[in-house]
């Protein structure tokens, strides 16, 4: 028998499927979960059925967490830079999807006359403004970074003026998984 139409906008196509006196499916005999739905359509009503690819290509990937305080990963050590022109000094890779994540870092440029830029990039890919510094002390960095995905390689891409030295440490990615709303 085959079941033509399965809510409002949702199409199946089953074999063998018992219904109950009403024609609705049974889900509570025994093999129900030997059965598959199929040739559905994309849902557009706030009750209707959505299939694995559906749900994986709108939501499965969108992450989780907010930003916050709480250091998750972290590349502590200091990199330095004296040489004109964006490279890459720092990188952390990413091992789950994150909807929100903020990224901190400390950044000092050394000599006199001049200015070391930092910059962030994903994958190799620029996703910020410059920062700058021409202090010999160091100065906090803080980034608030979206849509992330698990693999993905967050970078901190350093310049320095002619004759100056950057300075990057404490790269850290910050965020939590839930958000407690207690008073």
């Amino acid at each position: 028998m085959a079941l033509a139409d399965l809510g409002t906008k949702l199409y199946a196509s089953l074999t063998s499927v018992p219904l109950n006196s009403g024609g609705v499916m049974q889900t509570n005999f025994a093999g129900a979960s030997s059965f598959k739905l199929t040739n559905m359509v994309d849902p557009t009503a706030n009750q209707d059925y959505a299939t694995k690819k559906y749900h994986d290509d709108n939501l499965g990937d969108a992450g989780i967490g907010v930003v916050s305080d709480t250091v998750i990963q972290s590349n502590d050590t200091e990199r330095t830079r004296a040489d004109v022109g964006y490279e890459k000094m720092k990188e952390i890779i990413v091992y789950e999807n994150l909807a929100n994540v903020r990224l901190s870092f400390e950044i000092k440029g050394v000599a006199s006359g001049g200015w070391c830029f930092t910059r962030v990039y994903i994958n190799g890919v620029d996703q910020s403004l410059e920062n700058n510094t021409n202090s010999d002390t160091y100065a906090p960095v803080s980034e608030d970074l979206m849509d992330i995905k698990t693999g993905d390689k967050i970078q901190i891409y350093g310049n320095a003026s002619s004759g100056y030295t950057l300075y990057v440490r404490y790269m850290r990615l910050k965020f939590d998984k839930y958000v407690n709303n207690d008073p």
